[in-house]
């Protein structure tokens, strides 16, 4: 058996961006921009103070440079005994502040 193609547009279909003979042209509503909002809880704000963040804008830039430099190199070398004893940590204070 064999298909052939058809030599004109099926009279249902409209053409590309047009709408069929008669109709009205329905357009998409404009998008809305996305809002981003965040909210942090009072223990995210403790957490901030006690590390010493605070809105200082105080960063040091030379530090933050070499680290990047460090692993864009390959040299950076991360001590996870330090991070999971640092994250049990803050966990058990979280834990231990929401008791009291």
């Amino acid at each position: 058996m064999k298909i052939e193609k058809p030599t004109t547009a099926p009279a249902s279909l409209p053409s590309e961006g047009k709408a069929p003979h008669g109709a009205a042209q329905k357009t998409a509503p404009a998008p809305q921009p996305a809002v981003d909002k965040v909210d942090l809880t009072a223990a995210s704000a403790q957490m901030a103070a006690s590390a010493g963040m605070h809105d200082t804008g105080v960063m040091n830039t030379e530090r933050i440079e070499a680290i990047k430099q460090a692993i864009r190199e390959g040299r950076f070398t991360v001590n996870t005994n330090a991070v999971a004893d640092r994250l049990i940590s803050s966990v058990q204070e979280l834990v231990l502040s929401r008791k009291g």
